[in-house]
């Protein structure tokens, strides 16, 4: 997920409307993230623009932006929930990872063996591999495992600003009303529906979005995001 170097580029990017262009010559220009030769920082730039977009036109990456200049605490969720919806096999994990229950163990064999069920005949056992551990390493730096070797299945605290965005997320691609609450993003925020609704009472409160509920009958708009 690269939390360390999206949190280090966000801050050294300050204007909001910056382009893809911009980020890139923080990165490669200015080196902004500290890295040692000029294929080292082109490769990671590469890898951030692949995950999160980097530029304002994508709405993701504008939301994303807009969020963490409210709440920079909540950039773990953020991030996971961004790159969840750009890496397909982030998006092909995560299930397995967050239906587990805390204190279960997860371990690189058990995101390996799953991988290779869909993608064995694609990819090598070394890819597959690597593969399991950078997934891993993505939970553990979003907060949703915990523990060095030994990895543990941990629950997150989720914030108004990441429900904000989860609800976001959901609503780009169509959804709207309760089938909101029930997405796979909203899945990464370990919390129920009445405790979701609540922080997207306090995200409305903030001037995030729109919330309106009637019994079952939820509406949700982002006006400022259109």
């Amino acid at each position: 997920m690269m939390l360390d170097e999206l949190a280090a580029l966000l801050d050294a990017e300050t204007d909001d409307l910056a382009g893809h262009g911009a980020y890139r010559s923080r990165v490669e220009q200015d080196n902004c993230l500290a890295k040692r030769t000029a294929s080292t920082r082109k490769i990671t730039f590469a890898h951030l623009s692949r995950l999160y977009g980097l530029n304002p036109d994508i709405p993701v990456f504008r939301a994303l932006r807009h969020l963490w200049r409210k709440d920079p605490l909540s950039l773990p969720l953020l991030a996971i929930l961004c790159a969840y919806g750009r890496d397909p096999l982030l998006h092909y994990v995560a299930p397995f990872i967050l239906k587990r229950k805390p204190g279960d163990e997860i371990s690189n064999q058990a995101i390996a063996a799953f991988l290779e069920k869909k993608h064995g005949a694609r990819f090598s056992q070394a890819t597959i591999n690597s593969a399991s551990r950078n997934i891993r390493s993505s939970f553990t730096q979003s907060g949703h495992l915990q523990g060095h070797s030994r990895k543990i299945r941990s629950r997150v605290n989720a914030t108004p600003a990441s429900v904000t965005y989860a609800l976001y997320l959901g609503h780009l691609e169509g959804l709207c009303g309760k089938p909101l609450f029930q997405t796979g993003y909203m899945a990464f925020l370990d919390c129920n529906l009445e405790k979701a609704f609540a922080m997207a009472q306090t995200a409305a409160q903030k001037g995030w979005l729109v919330v309106k509920r009637i019994d079952d009958i939820i509406e949700i708009t982002f006006p400022e995001w259109r």
